[in-house]
Parts: structure tokens; sequence; C-alpha cells
């Protein structure tokens, strides 16, 4: 990948490039942040970058979900999936085989709670009674819980990264596309602004 190091100007003269751009190998000139007007009078800066005009936030996605990809899970369990199926999923049942499939894979994800409890129990070993043992197995009972909750909780964000993942490997490129944007959160939103005159409008003349 190349840094870019030259300046790309709008006609009105407004530098696009970031400063936030740093270069080890290469001596960047950092272009100054300017305010500017668009001809119908919209204020634009120069030196920041391209900024969007409406900001989307994707929802962050869950601490066992990301243990999840750190794991490749969802790339293991479609490879399962399609070996044993040759139709179309269905969103629940292949929720509930994913299910199974992570206790039968003996999917071990420890969440910073139970990290701190085995440091705890490390440090706490050459002291030990039976009051310590009692505390931390309620402990644990207790993060089991907790972490059963965030799996049914968080059923709808991982059927369908389950569903993403088993749809790459059945549909054709172009079609897995398309299905994918029409599912695509921050693409429908942009969408509706584009089709919402008068919505998109107001937004470039702000």
């Amino acid at each position: 990948m190349r840094i870019t190091i030259g300046h790309y100007y709008t006609p009105r003269g407004r530098d696009l490039q970031s400063r936030r751009i740093s270069s080890r190998s290469a001596q960047i000139s950092r272009p100054s942040i300017q305010k500017y007007r668009t001809i119908s009078g919209r204020p634009v800066r120069s030196g920041v970058g391209i900024e969007p005009d409406v900001m989307f936030s994707e929802k962050e996605k869950s601490e066992f979900h990301k243990a999840l990809i750190r794991d490749g899970a969802f790339f293991k369990f479609a490879g399962y999936w399609v070996r044993e199926n040759h139709s179309s999923p269905d969103t629940r049942k292949l929720y509930d085989s994913f299910s199974k499939w992570l206790n039968q894979e003996g999917f071990l994800y420890l969440t910073e709670a139970e990290k701190s409890l085995n440091r705890a129990s490390a440090s706490l070993s050459e002291v030990w009674d039976p009051g310590i043992a009692d505390a931390i197995q309620l402990a644990q009972e207790g993060i089991r819980e907790q972490k059963n909750l965030d799996l049914q909780r968080g059923q709808e964000e991982l059927s369908e990264a389950v569903l993403a993942e088993v749809q790459s490997r059945l549909l054709d490129r172009d079609v897995y596309i398309q299905v994918r944007l029409q599912a695509d959160q921050v693409a429908n939103e942009a969408l509706q602004i584009v089709i919402d005159k008068s919505r998109y409008h107001s937004i470039l003349t702000l």
C-alpha cells in the first residue's frame, strides 16, 4: 500500500489531504485547516480529508462475537454446514445448528471477568480455604449465567454473521453482494437519503 503524498484540490481550492497522514519514509507537507464554503454556501474544511455529510455508527460487536471471529468459528461452521446441507438455510434453524456446533467443538470463550477471577484464584492458591472456594464457585456460576444471557441477547447479531458466512459459500459472487447489501444497515440508510430528495438536498445545503 502506498501513502499518497500529493495534494488534491477541489475547483474552489480546498485541499482534500488530511493532516493526520504521516510517513516515516517520506516528508509530507501537512496542509493547514481552513474553512471554505461551497457554491451553495455549505461550510466545509480543508486539511481534514474527505468528511462524510452524514455519520453512521454501526453497532459495536459483543465480546463474544469478537471471540468467535478471532477463533474463525463462523468460517469453520459454514464449511461444516455446507457439507451437511444442500438447501437454502433457515435463519432460526441455522442459529440453533451453530449453537449446537459450538458446544460440540468445545468453543472456549473467557470474559474479562473470568480472566480476573482466574488471576485471583491463582494468587489465592497459597491461602486456600473453603470460604474462598465457595466464593469463587459462586462467581463462576454467575459468570456462566451471564454468558448464557449474552448469547441469547446477541442472537440476532450472531445469526446475521452466521447467515452471511454460509451465504458466501452458497451464492454466486454477484448475487451474494446484492443480498448482503440489502441487509447492510449503512447501505440502506444511505439509499434512503438518496431516495428522499428533500433530505438529500437539505444535506447539501447545510
